[in-house]
């Protein structure tokens, strides 16, 4: 993981855990069985800032989370291009979903590293 001084270049690089094409063709990410999980990127402040330039959107968050639409059965990241499952600005993603499939979780005190088990 590459760490710069500034918060927008604080996480400029982290390395990939799969390939991108196998990434691709998953297509198990960005989907959610509910508009709560929790699972939906949670962002900083200065990412808000960054996606409402990029994709400027009414609804686009919830709190500060990532809001959840409706797709298929379920609900899908209000940032995902359901067509050709992409992020629809990957270039200026949340930390988050750079972390994926892991997910960081403080419960009672305790920080967690946890990953999506459906992940290839």
């Amino acid at each position: 993981m590459t760490v710069l001084g500034s918060e927008q270049g604080m996480w400029e690089e982290l390395p990939s855990v799969v390939t991108s094409s196998e990434c691709l063709q998953c297509r198990g990410c960005c989907l959610f069985d509910s508009t709560d999980s929790v699972w939906r990127p949670r962002c900083l402040s200065f990412e808000r800032t960054t996606l409402h330039r990029s994709l400027p959107s009414p609804g686009l968050f919830q709190g500060q989370f990532v809001s959840a639409v409706p797709y298929d059965a379920g609900v899908c990241c209000g940032l995902l291009d359901t067509d050709g499952h992409k992020c629809r600005t990957y270039d200026q993603r949340p930390l988050e979903c750079r972390l994926y499939p892991f997910l960081l979780s403080f419960q009672k005190g305790v920080l967690w590293v946890c990953a999506h088990e459906a992940c290839p």
